[in-house]
């Protein structure tokens, strides 16, 4: 095998490089509308990338006679997935099964890249793909409006809506279903955006910029503004020291004043439309569309009156009501509900655990029972209705605000820096090989609830969220030094154009965050953006006119 330094376009049909360029299309307006796609159909439909990209490489392989070429960072590649095949097959006894699901979640759009680089895709295909990432921009800004005004209520996904907490409700996921993805996706768009209107003076209007704007700041996706400000202020940066283009300050200044103005504007006057909604429905017409289409959110409880009669009732998002359609709460305070195994006494702050209330004093006990309380003005804790009241008083400062709460280190928040810390204890006991595909946090682990889950008391379901900490616990230090000097010749061999920097710079932020390689939104931004040839602009081209 012959490695390349570089790799010039092949003399290929027009039929294929035309295929790869409209499944570059389908996949822009595909990927955004996946998950409800597949909600409507049958889950079969996510896999239609994995097929058609198989697809292209198949007619790719046989139309070059399977010469292929590769790259020191396909071997690197390569070589990370052997060491995670011997860890997962052979070391941990896992099963080929796990590997060929984590092998698919990472690899599928680098095989994409793999074929593409060859096709000579450059600035001229790099217009289609960044206008039809603005042309789904547009319908998911509009759901996104809908999602906020009726509280997920309409369509969205009730059922993923009811595990939210009050900050997180107040977040605009769009059809993505993760406000961090669709982040990811605004700064991609918004960045190149920009740059075919320096490499191709293809202009953007004004208004589509507000409604990129608009979007990201109502996703509240904190990762993905910060890495947004930080790249343009570097990209003006370059272009202002080496005088490239002549900057027209008051022209710049008064669009960024409007894409301001107006993403505070649209989300207070959606926050606005959101409040009148809540006040002029209430909550029992909030609690009757959630449980229309959630019948099996209502659980049957048993509980105690304060007679100590026994009875039944229905418990939905946190509240016991005492009919079945979850309209009458119970409003006996000093009832004691039974919900799984725990013992909840009834107060007019909501339910709380029998031990805690017993180990307040009388006349704390005797306060929380007072049924003089105004229980419409009450805070009910845990209830899906008072998540919606909690969350149309959060923007994105209460978001920003959010770093130094304890949510980052607990287990059941699914807490960010709980999964660092979590991903180095259990390093430590599988230092060389890790402990195999499929075992901490990533997409393999979903489909099953590793043993190791119980050693180290690990939620089922667990998500890490950080792409270099599945790979250290999973591959052990063999294959996270393999998967870094695979990203690292990676950056050096696009080291030349200044676009491929960033891109790899913003998914290498976003992975300590997601795990972005399984994100097929990033993935396939990354790696489609990487296979074009685009010449070469690096920073000091930028510098030196």
């Amino acid at each position: 095998m012959k490695l390349s330094r570089s790799l010039e376009p092949q003399q290929l049909p027009a039929s294929l490089k035309k295929a790869g360029l409209a499944l570059l299309i389908f996949l822009c307006l595909f990927i955004p509308f996946r998950t409800p796609l597949s909600d409507l159909t049958f889950s079969g439909v996510k896999a239609i990338p994995d097929i058609l990209i198989v697809g292209l490489a198949a007619w790719y392989a046989v139309t070059v006679r399977f010469r292929l070429r590769f790259t020191i960072h396909d071997v690197l590649f390569l070589a990370f997935e052997a060491v995670a095949f011997i860890s997962t097959v052979f070391i941990n006894d896992l099963g080929i099964g796990l590997f060929v699901y984590q092998t698919r979640a990472i690899g599928i759009y680098y095989v994409l890249y793999f074929v593409l680089r060859n096709f000579g895709f450059g600035q001229k295909e790099l217009v289609p793909i960044t206008r039809t990432l603005q042309a789904a921009s547009v319908p998911l800004f509009v759901l996104g409006v809908i999602e906020k005004v009726f509280s997920k209520c309409y369509l969205f996904d009730t059922d993923f809506a009811s595990g939210l907490d009050r900050i997180n409700y107040a977040r605009v996921y769009s059809m993505f279903y993760n406000p961090n993805t669709y982040g990811l996706f605004l700064v991609f768009t918004i960045l190149l955006s920009l740059v075919i209107w320096y490499l191709e003076s293809k202009k953007t209007p004004l208004w589509l910029y507000c409604v990129l704007a608009i979007s990201l700041y109502m996703t509240m996706s904190r990762s993905s503004m910060a890495i947004l400000a930080l790249v343009l202020a570097v990209l003006f940066f370059l272009l202002w020291k080496g005088k490239k283009v002549e900057i027209q300050w008051k022209k710049l200044i008064l669009w960024c004043a409007c894409m301001g103005a107006s993403a505070l504007i649209v989300s207070s006057a959606a926050g606005y439309a959101a409040q009148l909604y809540f006040n002029t429905y209430g909550k029992d017409a909030v609690v009757e569309k959630l449980s229309g289409t959630q019948a099996n959110a209502v659980i049957k409880v048993k509980y105690l009156n304060p007679q100590g009669e026994e009875c039944v009732g229905y418990a939905f998002y946190g509240i016991t009501y005492t009919d079945i359609g979850c309209t009458q709460p119970l409003k006996e305070y000093g009832s004691i509900v039974f919900v799984d195994n725990k013992q909840y006494v009834l107060t007019h702050e909501g339910g709380k655990l029998l031990e805690e209330f017993q180990a307040l004093s009388a006349e704390e006990q005797a306060a929380l029972l007072d049924q003089n309380v105004d229980r419409e003005g009450a805070k009910r804790e845990n209830s899906i209705i008072q998540y919606i009241e909690d969350s149309l008083q959060v923007d994105a400062a209460d978001r920003f605000d959010e770093i130094g709460d304890d949510k980052l280190y607990t287990k059941e928040n699914n807490g960010r820096l709980f999964a660092v810390d979590l991903a180095f204890r259990i390093w430590k006991d599988y230092p060389v090989f890790g402990t195999g595909y499929g075992t901490f946090g990533t997409s393999a682990s979903l489909t099953w609830v590793p043993d190791i889950y119980y050693d180290y008391d690990m939620l089922e379901g667990f998500y890490a969220d950080n792409q270099f900490a599945c790979v250290l616990v999973e591959t052990g230090a063999v294959g996270f030094v393999l998967f870094m000097a695979f990203l690292l010749s990676t950056l050096w061999f696009h080291r030349k154009h200044v676009l491929k920097v960033v891109v790899c710079v913003i998914i290498a932020w976003f992975g300590a965050f997601y795990n972005i390689l399984e994100i097929q939104i990033g993935a396939m931004l990354l790696w489609t953006l990487l296979s074009f040839d685009l010449g070469q602009l690096t920073h000091r081209d930028l510098l030196n006119k």
